[in-house]
């Protein structure tokens, strides 16, 4: 049989998922946190998406109306959205599968690390409809290493964070950032599960192309394991 880098990474996961610290403040008996698809949300038109402003305001309110704290999701979603930004590319090659879980919150949610590990990568992803402020944590269970991309987070995470720094289980990373802060975006965490992380330090597709999606699904697999809201 072939090896597949994403099935092992998630069994391994899976033996340890209870010891996983909440990667944002959770728990189950005082938050409500539920799946969301963008597609299903009324009112998500080419028009809101290319306001920051109306798009944030329609993101809130669809959650604030479910009363929930949290709404997640999106691994593999098809998303027509990213045409907002050039930064996605055009026609066949247009990127539009999205590769990680958004977790969509208030601005200023404190954002930690699931288990102990060290920065690989930090920086500010400019750019209108990029990440803004990105941190890469790089991790070992037994003898496998694994990244996970934080992403869309405040940029004071630049100030106490660099590459090869030591993180112990469950401590800060940084705070969920503001739209002029995390690429004119709704706020919102997007945590991104990569396998092999080849030569990509402080930045990695979150997004990809049809054409490309089979590859990069065999790289980053559903990080929802890492989630503390249980299945989608």
């Amino acid at each position: 049989m072939m090896y597949d880098p994403a099935h092992h990474l998630l069994q391994l996961l899976s033996k340890h998922a209870g010891d996983f610290y909440p990667v944002v403040p959770y728990a189950p008996d005082t938050h409500t946190a539920l799946p969301v698809q963008l597609k299903e949300i009324g009112g998500l038109t080419t028009e809101v998406v290319n306001h920051t402003e109306a798009f944030c305001d329609l993101m809130r309110n669809h959650r604030l109306n479910l009363q929930a704290d949290y709404l997640y999701g999106g691994y593999r979603e098809h998303r027509l959205m990213y045409q907002r930004s050039s930064l996605f590319g055009s026609g066949e090659n247009r990127r539009t599968y999205h590769l990680g879980i958004d977790v969509w919150c208030e601005a200023g949610t404190p954002v930690f690390t699931p288990m102990g590990g060290t920065v690989h990568g930090v920086g500010m992803n400019e750019g209108y409809g990029n990440y803004g402020g990105t941190l890469i944590m790089k991790y070992q269970i037994e003898t496998t290493v694994f990244y996970v991309l934080f992403g869309h987070l405040s940029s004071d995470v630049l100030i106490d964070k660099q590459p090869g720094l030591y993180l112990a289980r469950g401590e800060q990373l940084s705070v969920i950032g503001t739209p002029e802060e995390n690429g004119h975006w709704p706020p919102h965490l997007h945590i991104q599960l990569i396998a092999d992380i080849a030569h990509h330090t402080s930045d990695y597709p979150g997004v990809c192309s049809i054409h490309e999606l089979k590859l990069y699904t065999e790289i980053c697999p559903n990080p929802q394991i890492l989630l503390p809201f249980g299945n989608i």
